[in-house]
């Protein structure tokens, strides 16, 4: 039993990523890195276990470091795991195989390896439903004060540990043995000092760190980002539309996530483990089932608008606790599956090396976890040295003339760069802000005392009165940049490399001045797709390449608009080339060929876009366009004229019966 864990750890800390990957990894770097406060709900017990790790291990980057945070928690939770799974079937070898198929199954081994909270969310939840199904049996009081005290500690991680809140509680109830007031009294003692982490977040807030999503550390604002009140809890964000049958969508799409990393196999022998568990372990089963709805009930409540590969990133993390309950009835229906074939084999076989049979069989299970292991080892190690996030936010530094205010927002821009910011430590004269949280309270308190050499206007006017006397007033003293361009009345915002840079009327700059600076920058800039993109789309850094490839499309968008056409169709191939499902750049790419007259190479671009799935409304216009106006053939113009209308008729008869 040892070996296989021994191998599953080398494995493991062979392939741990050097640096961040995406998502939220950034910002828990950097709030480990400033000793300051990380997003809602504010995760004072990774920052802490960061700051310890940052501080023993000299070696490696800071991500590097912190990736022992999820390498350790995921080994220590497949050892829970199998003893779990050997406490509720009685069968090593079966408990074994499942837990080596969980381990390297995509979703399980990417989260071991990079920086993230999940991991040892694993650990908790596994550990929780250890003791508690060992207190059931025994009604041990220990058992019950280390889940309690464990319990808070969760709390202080993450907050979607609460969703085993109906798995625990039924546990209890079961044990049929009456708690008296004073291990009530214990009990509670426990978890509350299960939550003292949290005092992290008011020492930490005291001493106004760079990076700060508290604000001053009063009780109001601990409230606000305890209960991630500016995002909604228990919810991808405040854009979320409250839609059953959309929220159905994310059940559908856990379901295709689970084929994609288990197979048919893997769904079938689950199904069989859910039968056998439910017919030979009530007890096991239904705390194992009521954990599997509350989890699958917070993807439907959670409701991601799965749009984009950065929010399929997103919502696949969120799919481990069900992974993690799924393999113990995984477990289960190889256990069953081999005890059937046995019996079966037995009427037939009678001789002394019947007691081999057994061994044999589940031998050949164990070509599940090696066919999963074989067909993610290449996309696991090409992590291993991956430098696209990070490239991202040095790239985004390097589009920035210094002195200079640089507003960043959205998760892979931003946490990225703030990574790289805090890091490195060596942009002294750059100025980032988190431009989604200028005009709230908290952040103008961190804003004030961060940035004294920064005018910041009057707290109560408009966001667009706002925006206008920021840069009015600080113009002058720093360049502006920003990552999205925005409407305002006292300037313009013009693309710059990765970013806009904003000039002042009546401040007009040279067109072709724009343009050489700008190829001056993208020459520079490194390639996304040559890191680990090149051979997995890894979806959050799939996002990186998307970043990348919009600020190519603004470039050239800008190019076009103001005449530039060759230059315009040379960032919008290259915007196709790192984002080929972007229909926008198809349609900006052809615009630009009809005006140079290139009327085959305008075809050949909508044909692409036809491909691709495009609104045939879209493509019948601009194939109207393309005749009418490049080929100078008015019978196809028209006939495609006809084919625009005739589409948008079509739109609009279901858009009516809705």
């Amino acid at each position: 039993m040892v070996i296989p864990f021994i191998f599953i750890i080398s494995v493991y800390f062979f392939s741990q990523a050097a640096t961040i990957y995406g998502g939220d990894a950034g910002d828990l770097a950097s709030a480990v890195i400033t000793r300051g406060i990380a997003h809602p709900p504010g995760y004072p017990l990774f920052t802490m276990l960061g700051i310890a790790v940052n501080r023993v291990i000299q070696s490696g980057s800071t991500a590097y470091r912190l990736g022992f945070i999820s390498v350790i928690p995921s080994i220590i939770t497949l050892i829970f795991l199998y003893l779990l799974i050997y406490r509720a079937s009685r069968d090593k070898m079966a408990s074994l195989i499942a837990v080596l198929t969980l381990a390297f199954t995509y979703l399980y081994w990417l989260y071991s390896e990079v920086v993230e909270v999940f991991s040892l969310n694993n650990l908790f939840l596994v550990v929780l439903l250890y003791l508690m199904i060992l207190y059931r049996f025994t009604a041990k009081k220990k058992y019950l004060f280390l889940t309690t005290f464990i319990f808070g500690l969760s709390l202080t991680h993450h907050h979607i540990i609460l969703f085993l809140l109906p798995t625990l509680a039924y546990l209890l109830i079961s044990t049929k043995k009456k708690i008296s007031a004073g291990k009530a009294i214990l009990c509670l003692f426990y978890f509350l000092a299960g939550l003292t982490p949290y005092l992290y977040v008011f020492i930490s807030g005291s001493q106004y760190p760079s990076l700060n999503w508290l604000g001053e550390p009063t009780l109001k604002n601990f409230i606000k980002l305890v209960t991630r009140a500016n995002y909604g809890s228990f919810v991808a964000g405040r854009f979320i539309a409250h839609q059953p049958f959309l929220r159905l969508l994310e059940v559908v799409t856990f379901v295709k996530l689970l084929y994609a990393d288990f197979k048919l196999t893997g769904i079938i022998l689950m199904m069989l483990g859910f039968m056998k568990f439910a017919k030979n372990n009530r007890t096991v089963f239904t705390a194992l089932f009521l954990a599997f709805l509350s989890y699958l009930f917070l993807l439907y409540y959670a409701s991601f608008p799965l749009m984009n590969d950065f929010m399929l990133g997103t919502f696949e993390r969120f799919m481990l606790p069900l992974y993690l309950i799924l393999t113990v009835f995984l477990a289960g229906g190889i256990s069953g599956v081999v005890g059937l074939l046995f019996r079966l084999l037995t009427k037939f076989i009678r001789n002394k090396r019947i007691a081999a049979i057994r061994s044999y069989l589940y031998l050949s299970f164990f070509i599940i976890p090696l066919f999963l292991f074989s067909a993610n080892i290449k996309k696991m190690t090409s992590l291993k040295n991956d430098l696209t996030a990070e490239n991202l936010g040095r790239d985004i530094l390097a589009s920035v003339q210094s002195p200079a205010i640089l507003f960043l927002s959205t998760d892979t821009p931003l946490f990225n760069t703030q990574y790289v910011y805090f890091s490195e430590k060596k942009y002294k004269d750059i100025y980032p802000i988190h431009f989604s949280r200028m005009l709230s309270d908290t952040y103008r308190e961190i804003f004030i005392r961060e940035y004294a050499d920064i005018y910041f206007p009057k707290k109560y006017v408009s966001g667009r009165q706002f925006l206008d006397e920021f840069l009015e007033a600080n113009s002058a003293k720093f360049t502006i940049y920003s990552r999205d361009a925005f409407d305002t009345d006292t300037g313009s915002f013009i693309p710059r490399g990765l970013l806009f840079r904003y000039y002042p009327k009546p401040e007009n700059p040279d067109k072709a001045e724009i343009v050489r600076k700008n190829d001056i920058l993208w020459n520079k800039f490194n390639d996304p797709l040559d890191g680990s993109l090149s051979e997995y789309k890894h979806l959050l850094l799939s996002d990186v390449a998307y970043a990348y490839a919009k600020s190519l499309q603004d470039t050239g968008y800008y190019y076009a608009v103001n005449g530039l056409d060759e230059a315009a169709a040379e960032k919008l191939k290259e915007a196709i080339r790192l984002n080929p499902e972007d229909t926008d750049n198809y349609t900006f790419l052809t615009q630009v060929y009809i005006r140079q007259e290139k009327c085959q190479e305008a075809g050949e671009v909508i044909g692409k876009l036809d491909r691709i799935g495009s609104e045939k409304a879209d493509i019948y216009l601009l194939k109207s366009i393309n005749y009418g106006v490049c080929f100078d053939d008015e019978k196809k113009s028209g006939y495609f004229s006809d084919q625009y209308l005739e589409a948008l008729r079509e739109k609009e008869i279901p858009l009516q019966k809705l």
